[in-house]
């Protein structure tokens, strides 16, 4: 990444000028090693102060069969995943093993709603979801709000110039996103008031992300 900025807001960096359905594959991917991980650490318990592990082995194959993106977009899209810092292949022999980045960090870590993302067959809903540049921008948003829900009101307050500055999303194209992540019961726009209200400065809309409850204690994914 040749930018502070770039550093910062990574998201930004997956355009569908540039990347196309590369940019949802490498999203999608990302989803689905981190809901991978969790299950394969589920029922697991982790002494204070040690580390979550945070390496994964995905073939390609499996890789393909819960995204729904050929072998190429795959390999493209694991591509722009290390581009941005997201994930760092560790080849072991013949096999490799996905590392993500900043998992074991407090803070660095977010929810995912596996029973809201992932189909009974196992595939993410996203496999079927029109590859477009605007199901690409829900796709960012829906990340950033995760990423950015507040642990005790359990929702996002972010206004569209910070959703623009997160994911690269333009202003304009911000409504259609955010009302088709609406339509795929993902997101509701809550009108719940708490303590950010109290400043008369406050333009930001709340985000609730639909199938997370209150963090309690870190987790990868639920």
């Amino acid at each position: 990444m040749d930018s502070q900025a770039d550093e910062t807001y990574p998201l930004s960096l997956l355009a569908w000028r540039k990347d196309g359905a590369s940019s949802m594959a490498a999203l999608s991917i990302l989803i689905a090693l981190t809901i991978g991980l969790n299950v394969a650490t589920r029922g697991r318990t982790f002494a204070q102060g040690s580390a979550r592990p945070k390496q994964i082995g995905v073939t390609f194959d499996e890789m393909q069969k819960m995204t729904g993106f050929s072998r190429g977009s795959v390999a493209s899209g694991v591509r722009l995943l290390e581009q941005i810092g997201a994930i760092t292949k560790v080849k072991v022999g013949r096999a490799s093993l996905y590392e993500l980045s900043g998992i074991d960090i407090d803070g660095h870590w977010a929810q995912l709603p596996r029973s809201k993302l992932l189909r009974p067959d196992g595939a993410l809903e996203v496999k079927l979801w029109p590859r477009t540049k605007v199901t690409l921008g829900a796709l960012k948003i829906y990340l950033i709000l995760i990423a950015l829900r507040h642990r005790h009101f359990n929702t996002t307050s972010i206004n569209f110039a910070g959703l623009t500055k997160w994911t690269g999303v333009r202003r304009e194209e911000l409504r259609q996103a955010i009302g088709f992540l609406q339509v795929m019961g993902l997101v509701a726009i809550s009108d719940e008031k708490d303590d950010r209200h109290l400043s008369e400065n406050d333009r930001s809309n709340r985000y609730r992300v639909l199938g997370l409850g209150r963090i309690i204690q870190q987790a990868v994914a639920a």
